[in-house]
This record gives C-alpha cells, structure tokens and sequence, in this order.
C-alpha cells in the first residue's frame, strides 16, 4: 500500500535472516530523507499482540492446535492492523513491519498445510483488505538461519525439524517467483551488515517510493 501519505513495507523470510537488524537501520536511512518511520512487528506489535505473541513463541505449549496457532495470529493482525498500521500510514508514515501476510502463507500453508485459498481469505480479512507495496526477502539457508536464530533461546518455531524450515523457505521463494515486483529478494548468508542495508537502501530507492 502506498497513499499519498503512508507507505507501508514488510520484511519477510526464514528464520535467522536478519530482519530485524536490518529493519532498524533502514529506519534510521529513511528518517534521514526527511520521513517519519514507524517500525513494528507481528506477532506482538500491540499490548494485544505481546500476550498473542508470549503464547505463540512459548515452546513450553507443545499442545497448541494448528487451527488455533493460525487463528492466534489471525487476532494479532486484525489487532495490529487497526492500533498501529493504519494509523501510521494515514498520518503520511512510513511503516515498516518484521512479518506480515506472506508468513502467514508460508508458516501455515508450507508449514502446517492449509489450504492457500483459506489462507487467502483469512489473511485478506484480518489484514483489513491492506497488502504492503513493496516487501524485503531476507533469504538465508537454514543452517546459517537457525545457528544465528537460536544462539540464546529456541521458541516453538525454531525448535521445529529442518524439513518443516525448508518448506517455510521453498514457499517465499515461490511468493518471490510470483510477485518478483513487489517482492525484492536480498542473500544474507555470507555479506556483512552493512553491505546487506546497501543492498536494501539502493532498492528502495530504485522504487522511487522516497521521492
């Protein structure tokens, strides 16, 4: 999405792929250009969303139904969305959010087998109709992902078997082949930070999204 006033960017990948890292230091280059950024994340992008999230993560809740890990999420974003995307675009921000509707696709239709039409609708529903007009794909492997994902603490997702990782990763790359214009794929197993964030930036700046 991108209005006369917001523009609204995701970061997407596997797990490990520096999405975070390099959120915060293309906060700091837009604000730069004279933009007001808001940088956020699902899930826990709300008060709301830190108890979805806290539940969701806890690898402690083995039980967790598949229905209700993907309805958890569902409520995190129609939450999210409402309190803290929107509002940010129509104020003329820039949001940039760790995750949106292509994990949904990837972690529960690769991951947990739903049905991509299902997820469509619901992903169309709880993110209020909204799609990003650009998303950042931080491709990694999964043994490069998963050693920098898990050097202090493993949640329930990190803890899954490498084939459940692999079909994560194979279906953004699937995403990435179907929608190569909105979604820019940026390798981040071997480079350093800073060449990564140039990668990013000269990107952006390609779209014209700043100008």
């Amino acid at each position: 999405m991108s209005t006369d006033k917001g523009i609204f960017i995701t970061f997407e990948g596997p797990e490990g792929g520096g999405k975070t890292t390099q959120i915060q230091h293309l906060s700091q280059f837009i604000q730069q250009q004279g933009r007001q950024v808001v940088v956020t994340r699902e899930p826990g992008g709300t008060g709301i969303g830190i108890s979805i999230r806290n539940i969701l993560l806890d690898p402690s809740f083995e039980e967790i139904d598949r229905r209700t890990e993907l309805l958890l999420f569902l409520a995190d974003r129609a939450q999210h969305v409402h309190e803290v995307i929107l509002p940010g675009l129509e104020a003329g921000k820039v949001v940039l959010c760790d995750r949106f509707i292509d994990s949904t696709v990837a972690y529960q239709v690769a991951g947990r087998g739903f049905d991509p039409s299902l997820i469509a609708i619901l992903n169309d529903f709880s993110a209020h109709q909204l799609k990003p007009i650009l998303t950042f794909l931080l491709d990694v492997d999964y043994k490069t992902g998963i050693q920098r994902a898990t050097r202090v603490y493993q949640d329930r997702f990190e803890l899954e078997k490498q084939t459940f990782h692999e079909r994560i990763r194979g279906q953004y790359l699937a995403i990435h082949a179907k929608e190569p214009d909105r979604m820019i794929k940026i390798e981040t197993g071997v480079d350093s930070i800073d060449v990564i964030q140039s990668r990013i930036r000269d990107a952006l700046i390609r779209t014209g999204l700043l100008s």
